[in-house]
C-alpha cells in the first residue's frame, strides 16, 4: 500500500533555507500549491518570465490534480497516488522553486513581503494569491471526534478511502457536487451510506427535476437520502458513532464525511490592505486593489465582464484558466477574464457537465429524458443563454453552448426549436463577423463593401477593425440601424477637393502630394504648418509628423461612445503597446471604449503620435498585424462564424512593379496584406491529434471512455462545432489606371474606391 508519507518528497526541490526573521527576494511569489499556482508558474516561464519563481505551499507534496480525489475511478486506496502537475524534473527544467510544508501567516503589501509561520519573510515584485479554499467546518457537538472527515487534500482522500475499507456504515453531510461524488465512492466500496442535505440535491443547479433524478439514482444504489433535514450533533465518545438530526432521527455510523461547502483561504490577509469579500476581490484582470497582487482559483472573487457581476468559482477548469491568465497579466498584459467555466461530475455510471453560471431567476428549457439518459437544460436570461447542463448528449452541444454563452447570443429566433431534442445547438445560425483592415484612404473600399453587404441584409454581430478599419467599425457599431449610411456620410465629409489635371495619373500624384504637404482638413495637419507651436523644438524631437487631434471631433460627431456597450454590433479594435510590443484588444462589451481607443488604433507612426490610455501608450496595431482576426477569435470563439474579411491590400500581383512609385506601392501592399491564410500544416496536426484521441478512446473500456468524454478538456478540444465560413472581399487595383496612394483622400479617388468596394461584393456574391 502506498502511504502519503512515502510521497512527501516525491516532487520537491531543494530550496534555499533561511532562518526565522531573515528574508529572501523573488520576482514572482505564488501562494498555494494547487492548480492555479502550478499553471501560473508554467505560463510565466513559457511566456518568457525572467527571475525567481517561488511556489509556497502548505502541503508536503508538489502540486497535483485534485479532481480524482472524489471521483469513482479509483475505488480503493490500494495504489492510489496523486497525479502531479509539477514534478521535480519539470520544476528543474522550468527553474520553478517549491517551498513545501510552509504556511503563510501575514502579508505586508506596503513592503511587498509575506511572513511564514516560521518567521521567515519573502519579498516579491508580483504576488499571486492562489491559496484555494478550506472545507467549511460544522460547529456542532462532536464534530471534533475521530472518524469525522473532510475532503480537500490528497491526505484527506487517502484517509477516507482507508477508513471506508473498514467501515460498514457512513453518513455524508452535504448534497452538492462533492457530497454526491463521495456517496458514490463509498457505496462502490461496499459501505452503507446515508446522505443528509438541508435542501434538494445539487440545489445550486436550480432544477428540481434533476435533483429528483439524482435522488432516484442514489436510492437505486441503496443510499438513504434524508432531504430537508440537518445534523445537529455527532455522537460518540472518542470516535464518531452516529449523527443526530434536527428531525430527531439518529443515524448510526462508523464514519462521517462532511461536504458542506468551502471557505476561501484569506485568513492571513486580515491585517493587510487587500480587499476581501467572499474571497480576494479582483477585477477582470484578476488584479486586487493592490496593483502588484493578483488572485486566481477558488480564493478569487472575480468580476466577470460579460456577466457584469462577481463570481467565485470552485472548479479545477476555472483554476487552470485563471492561473494562466493571471500569469500573463503579471507580465504586463491586460487580458480580461471572459472564460465560461465547465463543471463535470461522475456519480456511479452517470456523467454530466455544467457550462456557465445558472441562476434561480433564469428561464429553463429542459429537453430529452432521464429514461434514455440523454437530458439537457438550457438556462436563459431574457433569451440569452447563461448556463447549460448536459448528460448523455454529444460533446458538440457543450462546446456550442460555451460559445453561445460567451457571446451573449440572443436565442429568441430559435427558442421554439430548443424543445426539439434533435435540434443541435451547433445548428444555431452563426455569428457574422466583419474584419476591417487599416489602409488610410483605402478604408473607403470598406464603406462600399459594407453598403453592398447591407443591401443583401448581411450585417455584423461583431465588427473588428484596426487603424482606419477601427474608425469604420466604430461608426458602424455607433449606428447599428444604418451602418452603411453613416459610413457614407463620414467618407463624404472626409473627402477633399483637389485640382483637376490633364490625366488621371497626374491628378492622383498631385492630390497625394497636396495632402501629404498640407494635411487633410478636419482629420490631420502637418506640424510644420504651425511653427509657433512646433518650432520651439527641433523637428527631430517631434513625436510625429502630423497632428491627429482634429480626428477626435470627427469621430465623436458620428459615434456616441457612451452607447457602444448597448449596441447590437459588438466592436473590437486592436492597438500595440509601444513599450511592451504586445497587441491589445479593446472590446466594447467589456471595456468602456472612448474616442481615445479608436485614435490609438489609428495612430500609425511616424505620421501620428501614440495615444495614452490609463498610463499605457499605444500605436496603430497595423505595424504588427493588419488584420485583427486571431485576437478576436480568441475572445469570441474559434468556430461557428460567418467571417467577411475585407482586404485592402492585394497579396498577389502578376505584374512586377516598373517604377519607384510602383515599387513603393507594392512594398506597402506586401507589408500590410492579410497573412491569415488557412494554415494547412497546423490544421493537419490538429486533425491528426483528433484521430489519435479517437483511436485511443476506442481501445478504452466503454465505461472509462464514456467518462473521459465528459471531462471539460475533452469537450473543449474534441467537440465538433460548426466550422467558420470565410468570405474574402479584396480590393484589386485597376490595371488601366495608376494605383492611388493610401493618403489620397481626394473626392474623385474616394468615390472610385467606394465603388470598387461595391463591385467587389457583387463579384463575390453576385449581383442583387
Amino acid at each position: 500500500m502506498t502511504s502519503p508519507r512515502s510521497l512527501s518528497n516525491s516532487a520537491s526541490l531543494p530550496t534555499k533555507q533561511t532562518t526565522a526573521g531573515k528574508s529572501q527576494k523573488v520576482k514572482f511569489l505564488l501562494l498555494g500549491g494547487g492548480l492555479a499556482s502550478a499553471h501560473a508558474a508554467q505560463t510565466l516561464r513559457q511566456e518568457g518570465a525572467e527571475g525567481r519563481i517561488l511556489i509556497v505551499s502548505e502541503e508536503k507534496i508538489a502540486p497535483y490534480h485534485r479532481p480524482p480525489l472524489s471521483k469513482t475511478l479509483g475505488k480503493t486506496e490500494q495504489g492510489f497516488k496523486p497525479s502531479f502537475i509539477l514534478d521535480a524534473e519539470s520544476c528543474h527544467d522550468l527553474k520553478i522553486e517549491l517551498k513545501l510544508s510552509s504556511k503563510v501567516s501575514a502579508l505586508d503589501s506596503k513592503r511587498h513581503a509575506v511572513t511564514l509561520e516560521t518567521g521567515e519573510q519573502i519579498e516579491y515584485e508580483k504576488l499571486l494569491i492562489a491559496t484555494g479554499a478550506s472545507p467549511t467546518k460544522l460547529s456542532i457537538p462532536g464534530s471534533h471526534l475521530k472518524g469525522v472527515h473532510y475532503l480537500r487534500t490528497f491526505d484527506d482522500s487517502f484517509a477516507i478511502r482507508a477508513h471506508a475499507k473498514k467501515a460498514k456504515h457512513a453518513v455524508v453531510i452535504g448534497g452538492g457536487f462533492i457530497g454526491v461524488e463521495i456517496v458514490s465512492l463509498l457505496a462502490q466500496q461496499g459501505v452503507t451510506v446515508t446522505l443528509i442535505e438541508t435542501h434538494a440535491l445539487l440545489y445550486k443547479l436550480h432544477n428540481n427535476k434533476l435533483s429528483k433524478y439524482i435522488q432516484t439514482v442514489l436510492e437505486q444504489h441503496s443510499i438513504n437520502c434524508l432531504l430537508g433535514d440537518s445534523p445537529i450533533a455527532i455522537e460518540g465518545q472518542h470516535h464518531a458513532s452516529g449523527v443526530l438530526t434536527a428531525s430527531g432521527e439518529t443515524i448510526k455510523c462508523d464514519m462521517v464525511v462532511i461536504g458542506a461547502g468551502v471557505t476561501p483561504r484569506t485568513e492571513f490577509l486580515t491585517s493587510s490592505n487587500i480587499i476581501c469579500r467572499d474571497g480576494v476581490l479582483v477585477n477582470e484582470y484578476l488584479q486586487s486593489n493592490d496593483a502588484s497582487v493578483y488572485a486566481a482559483g477558488d480564493v478569487a472573487n472575480t468580476y466577470h465582464s460579460l456577466f457584469k457581476q462577481y463570481f467565485r468559482v470552485e472548479h479545477w477548469d476555472n483554476a487552470i484558466k485563471q492561473g494562466r491568465l493571471a500569469a500573463r497579466n503579471m507580465l504586463g498584459r491586460r487580458e480580461p477574464y471572459t472564460a465560461v467555466s465547465y463543471f463535470y461530475s461522475h456519480i456511479f455510471n452517470k456523467s454530466f457537465n455544467l457550462v456557465g453560471f445558472p441562476s434561480p431567476n433564469c428561464e429553463r428549457i429542459d429537453r430529452g429524458s432521464f429514461a434514455t439518459e440523454t437530458f439537457e437544460s438550457i438556462y436563459l436570461n431574457h433569451d440569452i443563454p447563461c448556463a447549460f447542463f448536459t448528460m448523455g448528449y454529444s460533446s458538440s452541444n457543450a462546446q456550442a453552448a460555451e460559445d453561445l454563452i460567451r457571446n451573449h447570443v440572443n436565442l429568441t429566433r430559435v427558442k421554439s426549436k430548443l424543445l426539439d431534442r434533435s435540434f443541435e445547438l451547433s445548428d444555431i445560425p452563426a455569428q457574422v463577423l466583419f474584419v476591417l483592415q487599416g489602409g488610410g484612404a483605402f478604408g473607403a473600399f470598406e464603406c462600399g463593401a459594407v453598403a453592398a453587404l447591407q443591401e443583401r441584409n448581411i450585417t455584423p454581430d461583431v465588427v473588428a477593425g484596426v487603424s482606419i478599419g477601427a474608425f469604420n467599425g466604430a461608426i458602424m457599431a455607433g449606428n447599428p440601424d444604418n451602418p452603411a449610411g453613416a459610413l457614407e456620410a463620414f467618407w463624404q465629409e472626409l473627402a477633399t477637393d483637389t485640382p483637376i489635371t490633364g490625366d488621371e495619373s497626374s491628378r492622383r500624384l498631385w492630390a497625394s502630394q497636396q495632402i501629404a504637404m498640407f494635411g487633410l482638413p478636419g482629420f490631420f495637419e502637418p506640424r510644420w504648418l504651425n511653427p509657433w507651436q512646433n518650432f520651439a523644438q527641433s523637428p527631430t524631437d517631434w513625436p510625429s509628423l502630423y497632428d491627429f487631434s482634429a480626428a477626435r471631433n470627427l469621430l465623436t460627431k458620428y459615434v456616441d461612445f457612451g452607447s457602444l456597450k448597448k449596441s447590437p454590433i459588438r466592436l473590437m479594435v486592436t492597438a500595440v503597446d509601444v513599450q511592451s510590443s504586445e497587441v491589445v484588444l479593446f472590446d466594447s462589451y467589456l471595456d468602456d471604449l472612448t474616442v481615445d481607443h479608436i485614435m490609438a488604433s489609428g495612430s500609425l507612426p511616424p505620421a501620428f503620435p501614440w495615444v495614452t490610455i490609463e498610463g499605457r501608450h499605444y500605436w496603430d496595431a497595423g505595424i504588427v498585424s493588419n488584420s485583427p482576426l486571431q485576437p478576436v477569435l480568441s475572445r469570441v470563439g474559434q468556430t461557428g462564424k460567418d467571417i467577411y474579411l475585407i482586404d485592402l491590400f492585394p497579396d498577389h500581383r502578376e505584374k512586377l512593379p516598373e517604377s519607384l512609385i510602383e515599387v513603393n506601392a507594392r512594398r506597402e501592399e506586401i507589408i500590410f496584406s492579410d497573412r491569415l491564410k488557412h494554415n494547412d500544416y497546423q490544421q493537419d496536426v490538429m486533425a491528426n491529434y483528433h484521430q489519435l484521441v479517437t483511436t485511443i478512446m476506442k481501445h478504452l473500456p466503454e465505461e472509462v471512455a464514456r467518462r473521459v468524454s465528459r471531462e471539460p478538456l475533452y469537450l473543449q478540444l474534441m467537440g465538433t462545432s460548426k466550422p467558420n465560413q470565410s468570405i474574402r472581399i479584396t480590393r484589386h487595383a485597376d490595371p488601366d489606371h495608376p494605383a492611388p496612394k493610401a493618403y489620397d483622400f481626394s473626392r474623385q479617388t474616394l468615390l472610385q474606391i467606394i465603388q470598387d468596394g461595391r463591385l467587389a461584393v457583387d463579384e463575390i456574391l453576385g449581383s442583387k
